[in-house]
């Protein structure tokens, strides 16, 4: 019942008045209409929480299945208006283009089947054009292989010729589009940015060529942002701000990222690099832009409100930054899920800029048991209760927290251990000393300097450290920062 509810939640007035008038125009005739509108009006006032609520009000005296049949055609219904009334509001979509050349191609097909078949060619052969312009090369094969399919039977062999070369043309183009974005897959489908992924074989010479080879539009697109993510991998931040600002300036000239998914996928890569760039302002109005062509719908736990975020937090505007993850964290019901995980960190990490420590340390201990085997997850979480429990004053309890944090090191794979080890090693140092600063500690002029294990413990600020960990320690211990 909780899906169907969600459901009734995204209809929009006109939507709810057609459903009521559908049902009461069939009611008189079958009860099975009567209890779709009963079970619809329930939904509406949240009245229906669950099956067997359900069954209790809307079909007492009948037999249980009668209520699954109930749900899945007041389903089917809703779902059908839905697709009328966006059909009617089509400007609103952010694909128009696409949504009308499928909506064509469905009724082209509906006309054959009714004997217009005149009247379906001629839909589908404008549909075909409208979506070769827009390179939507699936829709132009199905409407070419239906022409090609009716042309046959006419007998008319040069044109359906015409149309089986149309369909192989859309067929390489179409593999073409796919191999382009499949490169940027791995780094478009993360859940986070925190999250390691193994580095990605870019050619960047084969990348030059197939860009130069290339007749789609969109393949170009994605091959251009697979370039930004093969200086990403090299750590090569400004050459991919200047592959990104050419795509901008492109786009602005000849309108070549024509769809909303384009635009939101370049600003959210933007965003990226002027956070690399130690540019946050910047950042956060390319985050804003991104979140701006988004489709509706996308929760506000996806990365480009985790960019808008750490934007935020690079600024120190904390107030802004904990807005944002209070509205990422609003729809979390209780239950664990791995989705709002790295919610916790931030939100942890804003109180801990805040100076807020209790709090800080309340939101790590609430939602500790919602990581499952996420062993690097797990182990900055404790990372962020070491530091709280350093402000705190709790170096009983730190002592504690402390042997834990490193069996945990012990059984982590991924290359982020590097840079938790270092981290160990500094926090180490700094119990070593009683926590005090250097200038405090009586004969000890020279505390050993804590060398980097490799070039992988740099501090990500696009890792799971909300805030830099290691500054801190070095800050609190009165050391110049290590490079």
């Amino acid at each position: 019942m909780k899906d169907l509810a969600r459901l009734v939640k995204t209809l929009k007035p006109k939507e709810i008045h057609l459903i009521r008038n559908i049902y009461k125009g069939q009611s008189k005739g079958s009860s099975k209409e009567n209890m779709c509108l009963t079970l619809f009006n329930c939904i509406l006032n949240n009245k229906v929480l669950n099956n067997k609520e359900a069954y209790t009000l809307i079909c007492p005296q009948k037999h249980v299945s009668i209520i699954s049949q109930v749900k899945k055609k007041l389903e089917y219904d809703i779902l059908n208006i839905i697709l009328v009334s966006s059909i009617t509001d089509a400007n609103e979509l952010h694909n128009q283009s696409d949504f009308v050349c499928q909506k064509n191609l469905l009724l082209g097909r509906i006309l054959i089947d009714r004997g217009l078949m005149e009247e379906a060619m001629q839909l589908l052969h404008s549909t075909s054009r409208e979506a070769g312009k827009a390179e939507l090369h699936d829709i132009k094969i199905h409407c070419d292989d239906i022409l090609r399919s009716a042309y046959v039977d006419g007998d008319f062999e040069y044109t359906t010729e015409q149309f089986r070369e149309s369909v192989d043309t859309s067929m390489e183009s179409m593999s073409g589009y796919q191999h382009a974005k499949s490169l940027n897959y791995p780094f478009m489908y993360a859940k986070s940015f925190s999250d390691p992924f193994e580095s990605i074989d870019i050619d960047l010479e084969k990348l030059t060529v197939n860009i130069k080879k290339s007749t789609s539009r969109k393949a170009v697109y994605w091959y251009n942002l697979a370039i930004i993510h093969y200086y990403f991998q090299k750590q090569d931040y400004e050459h991919a701000r200047c592959c990104a600002l050419y795509l901008l300036h492109k786009s602005l000239v000849t309108n070549d990222m024509s769809s909303a998914f384009e635009k939101s996928e370049f600003y959210l890569q933007l965003s990226r690099i002027l956070t690399y760039l130690k540019e946050p302002n910047d950042a956060v109005q390319a985050a804003k832009k991104c979140i701006e062509y988004l489709p509706r719908g996308v929760p506000e736990i996806s990365l480009p409100f985790q960019m808008l975020f750490r934007g935020y937090i690079r600024m120190s505007n904390l107030e802004k930054a904990m807005e944002v993850a209070d509205r990422a964290l609003k729809h979390e019901n209780g239950h664990p899920d791995i989705r709002y995980n790295i919610w916790y960190l931030f939100k942890a990490g804003v109180f801990f800029s805040m100076k807020k420590y209790r709090e800080s340390n309340q939101i790590l201990i609430a939602h500790d048991q919602n990581f499952g085997d996420n062993m690097l997850q797990k182990t900055y979480y404790l990372m962020y209760e070491l530091i709280n429990i350093i402000e705190l004053g709790d170096f009983y309890w730190f002592d504690y927290k402390f042997d834990s944090f490193r069996k945990r090191i012990q059984r982590l794979t991924n290359k982020e251990t590097d840079r938790i080890r270092y981290l160990y090693d500094l926090l180490n140092l700094l119990k070593r000393y009683n926590f005090q600063n250097r200038n405090n500690i009586p004969g000890q002029a020279d505390i050993p300097v804590i060398t980097r294990h490799s070039a992988s413990s740099v501090w990500d600020p696009l890792g799971f450290e909300v805030i830099d960990i290691e500054e801190w320690v070095l800050h609190k211990m009165q050391y110049a920062k290590l490079v």
